[in-house]
């Protein structure tokens, strides 16, 4: 069983690029029908995959565009379109390739038509865009700006999170619910399968989600680990923030590979317990302005008696677990708690193999990758958040 012998890549170009080997110091094999790659330390890569210099568009600033407050989430269409969920409006807009307005595709309200709360946006097929609408436990079905049908998930109420779309277009999503009195050393969360037509869940599998606690019951640690589960490439990834290893499950359950690496580890300093000191400071006056300082001191000091500092504790390995409809697993670098966005990206192909280190932009927000484009939000000097979207490039350096 060979793998690492063709990368394909979704270029702007719509080419491809082929590796012929894996590098020499990744040791790959196969056990018993897993795929096992092992880096001898950091997967590190540079030279394959990059940004465009410039977006290709931005949206959001200028007279006539759409005015985004919070837009949280979004996708990218077969044609380069994008439809982007916005907080602040409770809309879904739909931008054209480059980047024009088009349609309100859904707006807030009580119809059947109409959004309560949106999570997330995915696409189903070709151009159906999937609504998670946890508020009214259901998903909607929008196509070219009209409603196709609604899924009934109030049995499910409050534990699914759809993730993504496996091959025969069944939606594949994490499940949790936290369990008190229970002496277990993580909480578990679950991998189910879910199917649009019936509304029938299957669980196939669990995994490891959040650790029982801080270092006392009632202080927590600021920057624990957690467990995290996506879908690249219609496939479940895993992986433990604290562990170096990622597991992919098929949408049946079965184990089909696991990544593992040698990390270097990160202590929390006490410059780290500081800055999350100055993040609990900046989180409580964002919220209440009003209040004097006598006043904000208070309530940042109780709010911090939650907390412990654990230096013997190392640091999470990395912030955010993220894949793409490509198979590519873009695991983003660990930051401080409360911190918005992740500045570099370590890209894993679907066979496991180094892609590059993809770096954003100061602020920059990820939310969704395909086509050849990285879609994000990116707020300006002012905070004025705009949809960004970059061409994801082959660098042949």
């Amino acid at each position: 069983m060979k793998r690492f012998g063709l990368f394909l890549l979704a270029l702007g170009s719509g080419g491809c690029v082929e590796q012929a080997s894996p590098p020499a110091d990744i040791a790959v094999r196969d056990s018993a029908g897993v795929w096992i790659v092992e880096y001898p330390g950091t997967p590190v890569s540079t030279g394959v995959l990059t940004l465009s210099p410039s977006p290709l568009y931005q949206h959001g600033t200028r007279d006539g565009e759409y005015p985004f407050t919070y837009p949280h989430s979004g996708v990218l269409l077969s044609d380069g379109s994008a439809a982007i969920a916005d907080g602040g409006s409770g809309e879904i807009v739909l931008l054209g390739p480059n980047g024009s307005f088009r349609a309100v595709l859904a707006a807030s309200g009580p119809g059947p038509a109409e959004l309560g709360d949106v999570r997330r946006l995915l696409v189903l097929g070709q151009d159906t865009v999937l609504v998670d609408d946890p508020d009214r436990s259901r998903l909607l079905l929008l196509r070219g700006g009209s409603l196709v049908r609604t899924v009934d998930l109030r049995e499910h109420a409050g534990r699914l999170a759809i993730k993504g779309v496996d091959s025969m277009g069944q939606l594949l999503a994490s499940s949790a619910r936290l369990r008190t009195g229970v002496n277990t050393p993580w909480q578990p969360g679950h991998m189910t399968r879910l199917d649009p037509d019936t509304g029938a869940v299957d669980t196939i599998a669990s995994y490891d989600w959040i650790p029982p606690g801080g270092p006392s019951p009632d202080r927590g640690n600021p920057f624990e680990p957690q467990g995290d589960v996506t879908v690249a490439g219609g496939v479940f990834v895993y992986g433990r923030s604290d562990t170096p290893e990622l597991v992919w499950r098929r949408p049946d359950g079965a184990v089909s590979q696991i990544v593992r690496w040698v990390p270097q580890r990160t202590w929390p300093t006490d410059e780290y317990w500081a800055r999350f000191e100055a993040y609990a400071r900046a989180r409580f006056l964002r919220y209440n302005a009003h209040l004097e300082r006598s006043s904000v001191e208070e309530y940042v000091r109780m709010d911090l008696a939650r907390y412990e500092h654990v230096p013997d504790e190392p640091l999470p390995l990395y912030r955010l677990l993220f894949g793409d409809r490509a198979g590519r697993v873009w695991l983003g670098e660990y930051t401080m708690k409360g911190a918005v966005s992740v500045p570099r990206y370590t890209v894993l192909s679907r066979d496991g193999g180094p892609l590059g280190v993809v770096e954003v932009p100061a602020g920059f927000r990820l939310l969704d990758v395909a086509g050849g484009r990285l879609l994000g939000v990116l707020p300006d000097a002012m905070d004025v958040q705009t949809v960004t979207v970059y061409e994801l490039l082959h660098d042949e350096g």
